[in-house]
């Protein structure tokens, strides 16, 4: 039955079962997911709330994946020929969207996506292991004298073709351009250029021009 439910766009209520190793867990009514003949192994999906959608692009594979859909109307979108392992993915609140463009590949992250608001990757993207990215604090801070929040979400924005490297924190706020490099550890809690290689905390540009490839290429001696 989940077979073919996964085949094509399916309404779920009520579904728990395995799939190559993958678990769903389904409350609530009006879900939907789309597969689109992508492949899942051994992953978590865990959908809990109304009219929440999942779409899973052509071509892409999942190993050991958590995800995440809590809420009224959350969506978390991965798109076509996506390569991901061991990432756990969350879109909790209503209305909140986490969104992961083609092309992209990821090792051992954690996306949260919370307070209604965007989390997106654009296409070709790469993301490393126990790099995080969130559009909030997921806890309040008050003013002590007007109960107002000091903390909001705001939503966090990557181009084409970014890296983010190990261990990197993207932060509430982050407008990430195509082609940056986020080094190792850095945190980004603001906008940073384009083609640039950020370093440190908070990140800052140390190299502008720059473009990056997947390939380990040979060294070009120095002129």
């Amino acid at each position: 039955m989940l077979r073919s439910l996964l085949r094509s766009s399916a309404l779920l209520s009520g579904l728990h079962a395995w799939f190559h190793g993958t678990r769903l867990h389904v409350r609530g009514r009006g879900h939907r997911i789309d597969r689109h003949q992508a492949r899942l192994h051994t992953t978590e999906i865990e959908i809990n709330g109304t009219n929440c959608r999942l779409v899973i692009g052509p071509g892409a594979h999942l190993w050991g994946c958590s995800i995440k859909l809590m809420g009224n109307g959350a969506e978390l979108h991965i798109g076509a020929g996506c390569q991901l392992r061991d990432a756990r993915l969350v879109a909790e609140d209503d209305g909140s969207r986490l969104l992961v463009g083609a092309s992209t590949s990821m090792t051992g992250p954690t996306l949260v996506c919370q307070e209604g608001g965007l989390l997106q990757l654009g296409s070709d993207c790469m993301v490393a292991q126990h790099a995080e990215l969130r559009n909030t604090d997921s806890h309040s801070i008050l003013d002590g004298a007007t109960g107002a929040r000091l903390n909001p979400a705001s939503d966090v924005i990557l181009g084409d073709h970014v890296w983010i490297g190990l261990g990197a924190f993207v932060f509430k706020g982050s407008r990430i351009p195509s082609g940056t490099v986020v080094a190792a550890r850095a945190l980004v809690a603001g906008e940073l250029p384009p083609a640039c290689i950020a370093v440190g905390t908070p990140a800052k540009a140390v190299r502008h021009g720059i473009v990056w490839q997947r390939a380990r290429l040979p060294a070009t001696p120095a002129p």
